[in-house]
């Protein structure tokens, strides 16, 4: 399942995308660009590929203690969102990865 939400409707684009894969019933993925939501939901189609090894690439967050969730994202593009579970953090450190790639051809 695919989700997006707007704190304050009618307050401009969505500001939180979400991605629920049927297996665990929780959110797998939660995240503020719908390019790596698109860049995640393509990768579904292929192996789970190894963890981004980028500095574009940040996993994980400075002090916060390991828990459910890990942050993945990009703070030099301003993208940042939240995994469950080695294959989504991986799944979405590669779609983080190519969505600033894409951008970046622009």
């Amino acid at each position: 399942m695919v989700s997006v939400d707007r704190s304050i409707p009618g307050d401009g684009p969505p500001e939180a995308y979400m991605l629920e894969s049927t297996q665990c019933g929780r959110p797998d993925y939660i995240g503020n660009s719908p390019e790596v939501l698109i860049e995640l939901i393509r990768s579904l189609l292929v192996p789970v590929p190894a963890l981004v090894q980028d500095p574009l690439v940040q996993v994980g967050f400075p002090g916060q203690p390991p828990g459910e969730l890990t942050y993945v994202g990009s703070w030099q593009w301003d993208v940042h969102g939240e995994a469950r579970g080695t294959e989504f953090i991986n799944r979405a450190a590669a779609a983080t990865l190519a969505a600033i790639e894409a951008a970046g051809k622009d």
